[in-house]
């Protein structure tokens, strides 16, 4: 059975945007919480929208299938 969530990958993407929050937090004036939250959201609209690119046909996911603009 497939996991939903693989643990260790899911703590390497956290602590990934810890750092990237810790180091945007430090160049500006936005508190840690703040930059934390965006960094969280903007995280995940990237994998909704790599997800969806991925599904289409032609698409990683999908390399064989038909494209439906091409005639």
């Amino acid at each position: 059975m497939k996991k939903l969530i693989d643990l260790k990958l899911t703590l390497l993407v956290l602590v990934v945007v810890g750092i990237i929050t810790y180091v945007i937090s430090y160049l500006t004036s936005l508190s840690f919480l703040a930059v934390f939250g965006i960094t969280v959201v903007a995280a995940l609209i990237n994998g909704l929208v790599a997800t969806k690119e991925d599904e289409v046909p032609c698409g990683f996911n999908n390399p064989n299938a038909k494209d439906a603009t091409k005639k």
